[in-house]
């Protein structure tokens, strides 16, 4: 059976492993034999063709698994940290087909998880690794309700859009106004400062709201996990920066945030990193075909951040929505100290981000924004806070 294929094997030698029964159907496969049952009919076509193959239909699955999947084995190899860090950085994300293509190798290689240090945010020292996972979370507008017009320009939801500029904690003084800066805008920063109109407004790219800047958008690197406390003391020491983690995390659970890297202007994520609460719980995307012991530890660890979600861990008084954690991914590493740089409190509205323009001038902007002026000129959203009590 394929599970016990040496996932280096070539095609070669995958081929030499092949039983008699097993090379007449890759020579079926490979002369474009499936396309004539693609209506169905497979395996009574697959009997009718070869009466002397016993057992066809449990032949054709060896088959399937040794030759179809060898791609999926080979992409099981554990992959290291450094690989997943160079392959994250180079992900070109104005390019839809490079970007979904990275997105899918990410989700299929054995990409371990890999530990970034420890930080003594909320009073208890606590070390923190991150589960690679481009699509951790959703954005916040449904992303199956998206029309077909408007998915043929949406990008892969492993990038998505939150103007970090504009939000800081309800405690920071209000923003002194700029030079020049118009009244509709002044009146929606007054009023965003009095707790008033805390809605994301999203209009079109020409309005007086927006600004004439690129917007703030992220890809996802995964989700974030914890290990707090004693519990972190015991298994630090045993921690090795590129080996995998997992065999010792019984002491380690979700946070209920993602880490997201900041974009540069190219549309490469190379910039800052930050922990966002933009929590999706794989209860609800849970794969019906997992082991009971598996939903059960999915179902017990989604009970149990339901306790702290908003906060980093069990305890941890101090909340927050959007903090910075370090200037790149690489600064994260075992052994480091950092510290979460509080952006947002308060949760602002993440989008799903489409690219518009074309060559100097191609840009990724929200979804929602759309563009009146019939130019290649888009604006920035100016992003409110969303109240707490919506």
């Amino acid at each position: 059976m394929s599970g016990h294929l040496d996932p280096s094997l070539t095609d070669v030698e995958i081929i030499a492993t092949f039983t008699p029964a097993e090379r007449r159907l890759h020579e079926w496969y490979e002369n474009g034999g499936l396309d004539e049952f693609q209506s169905g009919g497979l395996i009574s076509g697959l009997e009718a063709m070869y009466p002397d193959i016993e057992d066809v239909d449990e032949t054709l699955m060896t088959f399937a698994e040794k030759w179809l999947d060898r791609d999926y084995r080979r992409d099981r190899v554990p992959v290291s940290r450094s690989s997943l860090l160079t392959r994250i950085r180079e992900t070109p994300c104005k390019d839809p087909r490079h970007l979904q293509e990275t997105v899918l190798s990410i989700q299929r290689y054995n990409f371990p998880d890999f530990l970034v240090g420890e930080s003594r945010f909320g009073g208890t020292l606590t070390g923190y690794a991150i589960q690679p996972n481009p699509c951790a979370f959703n954005p916040d507008e449904p992303f199956d309700e998206i029309s077909e017009a408007e998915s043929a320009m949406t990008l892969d939801p492993a990038v998505v859009a939150i103007d970090v500029a504009t939000v800081s904690s309800q405690q920071s003084p209000p923003p002194v106004d700029p030079p020049g800066l118009s009244s509709p805008q002044k009146r929606r920063r007054e009023n965003r400062s009095s707790g008033e109109d805390s809605i994301a407004s999203m209009r079109s790219a020409n309005s007086d709201d927006f600004l004439d800047t690129e917007p703030d958008v992220f890809y996802q690197v995964g989700a974030l996990m914890c290990c707090t406390g004693k519990e972190w003391m015991k298994v630090r020491d045993k921690s090795v920066q590129d080996k995998l983690v997992y065999n010792m995390w019984d002491s380690w659970q979700p946070t209920g945030y993602s880490v997201v890297v900041k974009l540069n202007k190219d549309g490469y994520p190379t910039g800052p990193v930050f922990a966002i609460c933009a929590y999706t719980s794989e209860i609800y995307r849970m794969d019906p075909h997992l082991e009971v012991e598996q939903i059960e530890q999915i179902e017990y660890q989604h009970y149990i951040l339901q306790s702290h979600l908003g906060s980093l861990y069990p305890g941890c008084d101090t909340k927050f929505f959007l903090a910075q954690m370090a200037e790149k991914l690489e600064d994260l590493h075992h052994g480091v100290e950092f510290n979460f740089d509080i952006k947002a409190e308060k949760k602002c509205m993440v989008q799903s981000t489409k690219l518009v323009g074309v060559g100097p001038s191609q840009m990724i902007i929200p979804r929602q924004v759309s563009d009146a002026t019939g130019t290649n000129q888009y604006k920035r959203p100016r992003m409110e806070m969303v109240d707490e009590n919506e």
